[in-house]
C-alpha cells in the first residue's frame, strides 16, 4: 500500500501511522458507521437540491480517483448513503501503517512489544506465497485506494501457477469508485470477470496489459 494517491492517506498517514500514536484503547470503535444519523446526514447535504452537491461529489473523488465523466451524477445522493461502509478505526490505522511501510505486513506495536509478539523487532509480513487459490488481478492506473505499482508487487510475491492473470483495465482514468458505479464498468471489468468464471476450470497463467 505504499504507493497510495489518495490525499487522505497522504496527509494522515504520516501523523496517524506512526505506532503508538494511538493508544490501543482507543482503536477498537467504529470508523464512519453506517447508521441512521449517518444516512440522514448524507441525504441532507448529497442531495440534487443541496448546495453541498459538489462538495459530496469532490469528497468521493478525493477517496477514489477523478473520473467525473463515468459516473452518473444522480447516484451521488445513493452513494453517500452506504459510503464509506464504516470499519473498524484499527483496521484505518493500520492502512496508515502499511502506507508508511510500505509492506504488507501485520500489527505495528512498536519495537518493544513487537518482540514480545512476534520474537522480533518488527511485524512479519503476510506470506502470500503461501496462496494456492487461483487469483485474477483486475487494476487500474487511476484507483487513488489500490495503486498499479502496489498489485504488481503483491502478484510477483505470489506463486506464478496461482497467478492466473493479471490484468490492467484498458482505460487509465478508471477509479475505484468505477468499479461499482462507473458507467463503463460492464465493458471493462464486469464482462471480463464473467468469461473468466465460465472458464475458470482453465489453470493457464495469463498477463494481459493493452
Amino acid at each position: 500500500m505504499g504507493n497510495m494517491k489518495s490525499p487522505y492517506m497522504k496527509l494522515f498517514a504520516p501523523i496517524l501511522g506512526e505506532p503508538g500514536t494511538i493508544p490501543d484503547s482507543l482503536t477498537s470503535f467504529e470508523f464512519l458507521p453506517n447508521n441512521q444519523p449517518m444516512e440522514i446526514l448524507a441525504k441532507s447535504l448529497c442531495n440534487e437540491r443541496s448546495k453541498f452537491m459538489s462538495f459530496c461529489a469532490y469528497s468521493l473523488f478525493l477517496i477514489g480517483g477523478f473520473n467525473e465523466l463515468n459516473l452518473n451524477a444522480s447516484l451521488i445522493p445513493e452513494i453517500a448513503k452506504v459510503a464509506p461502509a464504516g470499519s473498524s478505526f484499527r483496521q484505518i490505522l493500520h492502512y496508515f501503517q502499511e502506507h508508511l511501510s510500505g509492506k504488507f505486513r501485520e500489527w505495528d506495536y512498536g519495537p518493544k512489544k513487537n518482540k514480545e509478539v512476534y520474537g522480533k523487532e518488527e511485524p512479519p509480513e503476510y506470506p502470500v506465497d503461501k496462496i494456492k487459490a487461483p487469483t485474477h488481478f483486475y487494476y487500474s492506473k487511476n484507483d487513488f485506494m489500490s495503486s498499479d505499482v502496489d498489485v504488481e508487487k503483491l502478484a510477483k510475491k505470489m506463486k506464478k501457477e496461482y497467478v492466473r492473470e493479471l490484468y490492467l483495465i484498458p482505460d487509465h482514468k478508471f477509479t475505484h469508485l468505477d468499479y461499482l458505479y462507473g458507467l463503463n464498468s460492464k465493458k471493462v471489468v464486469y464482462d471480463r470477470i464473467r468469461d473468466n468464471i465460465v472458464t475458470c476450470g482453465d489453470n493457464k497463467v495469463t498477463n494481459l496489459h493493452p
